[in-house]
């Protein structure tokens, strides 16, 4: 279901401001008639592509409007403690948020409320504003500033008026420096968008004026709370992930009516698939699994265990084998290439089918648990337990489920640990390569390294390595979700990705969630009596890589044409002799490979929508 919104944001005090902001409005009222008007002040304007009123909105879809017109926060926003979700009503008649100055608001939303928001507020007063994005990073967030008007926005489509087609709200431009860092880390999470001046407001950030002055800031910050009260105690570990988790899942089933339940088979979605049955207000639920040719790829035994033992019907179907060519004419315009767009599209046409056919108003995943349960054989842990607990019986221990983990010895672990306790303590989960021999930048390998960082990388050279492993791998998947707005009715729902759930992960010490020597330790403990053995104890996990390759070879003509013909060989950002190479029919693709090729073509279809349109301005020069 989409959810678009647009918000302008100005100093009422400012005549340059105001001039703009008039400008920017009439031009959205004759020319973006989808755009309806929530607030229009002095200071504030939010507009939203919402369905018709005769048509009902999706319940899980919130919009919750302050009295006096002091903001709006679109979402759903939740209780702390007791999960109980906010009414409109309610949160227009709280008087704390209503008369409150600006910061008191921002520490009342994220003090005693989570769930999945953009809040933007704005006192008319003094023409103060600040704007949240929560950190489960659900709603996208994208800003930008014209004549000191500050405009907010989730689908770039918005941008564009309608009624000229070769006109946009604000100017475009390439950011090749961007292009040059998702070839070289696809997964980066980075302030910086595909467009020149565009920026993405990242999960857990906020974007404030105060007094006229603009700022970014972290007010979400993972470190500090993986800093702050650990639970040390195994029980006590176990008892809060598992109450907590428990307590997510029955929140977020509370608004959700019809869903269907991407069904792997795998731990997280099985747990997700086996709590939700027992929550006491259950939507309807049906699940799905995807299967593919090859053994990796065909989990369906234990998709049918979770759906048996769950009670819900089971919905088997195969991967899509739509031509990539078509697949990529149907990608929607958007901030930043993405990967996952490619692989959104193949299930399109399915996931349409299921919200006609079936009524489904969202799909919910298992999404998360790797990075908050850790799915990671690493032995990081050991310098994690050393530092907290220095030499003792639990070091031994450690030293133990490390050694099962990871098939290393005692004596490589501790010399591991040794030489993390020396290393580079900036190191990022998104990591630059030149894996693939036709990629090439304007700069050196370490300096796309340093862009490609998370804002978060710098603090969390204060956590011991496994935590802070976990931390830079929260913030690629918390800031993956964005949207096909535009060509799938559903979208993706991961309820895992909770804050409440994400902050207790966070405290628990790594050596603990990899306890026993396992990954997921800690949560096969505390989800024993709700697994199925079989799915419990599992522990390969399923992968789509045969399936990705054949998407390669059957499109090859396709990929080799649009690549060694497209803008980023022009560019210079690719090789077209290695790519050439590449790309010979009985070539081996290995998996860096593979994963580079799908960066260039999620670039290249990218560049094609906005340079090889009339309404994109092109600039010659790119890095």
């Amino acid at each position: 279901m989409e959810y678009p919104y647009l918000a302008l944001l100005w100093s009422p005090h400012h005549e340059k401001q105001i001039i703009e902001a008039s400008r920017l409005l009439l031009t959205i009222r004759r020319h973006c008639p989808g755009l309806h008007p929530l607030i229009i002040r002095q200071g504030f304007a939010v507009f939203t592509r919402l369905p018709p009123e005769e048509t009902e909105i999706p319940p899980f879809l919130g919009t919750y409007v302050l009295s006096r017109q002091r903001g709006v926060i679109l979402g759903n926003l939740f209780r702390r403690g007791g999960g109980s979700r906010f009414s409109t009503r309610e949160m227009a008649a709280d008087s704390d948020f209503a008369d409150a100055s600006v910061a008191a608001c921002r520490r009342r939303l994220t003090e005693d409320c989570w769930g999945t928001y953009v809040a933007l507020l704005s006192d008319p007063e003094s023409g103060d504003w600040s704007i949240l994005r929560d950190c489960s990073g659900m709603i996208p967030c994208y800003y930008t500033t014209i004549q000191e008007v500050t405009i907010v926005f989730s689908d770039v489509r918005d941008l564009r008026m309608h009624s000229r087609s070769d006109a946009w709200l604000v100017p475009l431009a390439v950011n090749w420096r961007y292009i040059a860092g998702f070839l070289a880390a696809s997964q980066m999470q980075i302030r910086e968008s595909g467009f020149e001046d565009v920026y993405e407001l990242l999960a857990g950030e906020s974007l404030q004026s105060t007094a006229g002055r603009r700022s970014v800031d972290i007010f979400w910050n993972p470190v500090s709370i993986a800093e702050t009260d650990p639970l040390c105690n195994v029980e006590d570990a176990c008892r809060q992930l598992r109450e907590t988790t428990c307590g997510c899942i029955e929140a977020w089933a509370g608004v959700h009516h019809h869903i269907a339940h991407s069904l792997s088979g795998g731990f997280d979605s099985s747990l997700v698939l086996s709590l939700l049955m027992c929550v006491a207000k259950r939507p309807e639920v049906i699940s799905v699994n995807r299967f593919g040719c090859a053994p990796s790829e065909d989990e369906r035994q234990y998709a049918r265990v979770a759906a048996r033992v769950a009670g819900v019907e089971l919905i088997e179907l195969p991967y899509e084998e739509r031509p990539l060519e078509s697949v990529c004419a149907e990608i929607p315009s958007t901030v930043k290439p993405n990967i996952s767009q490619v692989f959104a599209g193949m299930d399109s046409e399915i996931q349409n089918a299921l919200a006609t056919f079936e009524g489904i108003e969202d799909i919910w995943t298992g999404q998360g648990g790797d990075h908050l349960f850790m799915a990671i054989k690493t032995g990081m842990a050991v310098a994690d337990c050393f530092r907290d607990n220095g030499f003792g019986i639990l070091l031994k221990t450690v030293f133990k489920d490390a050694a099962t983990l990871t098939g290393k010895s005692y004596f490589r672990l501790a010399r591991d640990a040794q030489s993390l306790r020396r290393a580079d303590k900036s190191s990022s989960a998104a990591k630059a390569t030149a894996g693939a021999g036709f990629l090439a930048t304007a700069g050196s390998w370490e300096e796309v390294d340093t862009y490609v960082r998370h804002p978060w990388t710098p603090s969390s050279a204060s956590l011991p390595p496994a935590k802070r492993l976990q931390v830079l791998y929260l913030a690629e998947v918390l800031n993956r979700h964005r949207p096909n707005y535009g060509i799938q009715k559903l979208q993706e729902f991961h309820p895992l990705l909770s804050q409440p759930l994400i902050e207790v992960c966070l405290r628990v010490p790594v050596y603990h969630l990899l306890m026993t020597g396992k990954t997921r330790g800690l949560a096969r403990k505390a989800f024993q009596a709700d697994l199925p053995p079989a799915i419990r104890d599992r522990q390969q996990k399923g992968q789509t890589t045969h399936h990705a390759l054949g998407l390669v070879r059957g499109s090859q003509p396709y990929i080799t044409a649009r690549l060694l013909d497209g803008r980023l060989a022009d560019q210079q950002l690719v090789n077209r002799d290695a790519l050439r190479a590449a790309l010979q029919p009985h070539a081996p693709i290995s998996g860096p490979t593979l994963f580079s090729l799908f960066a260039c073509l999620a670039a290249e279809v990218w560049l094609e929508d906005w340079i090889g349109s009339k309404f994109a301005r092109y600039r010659s020069t790119p890095l």
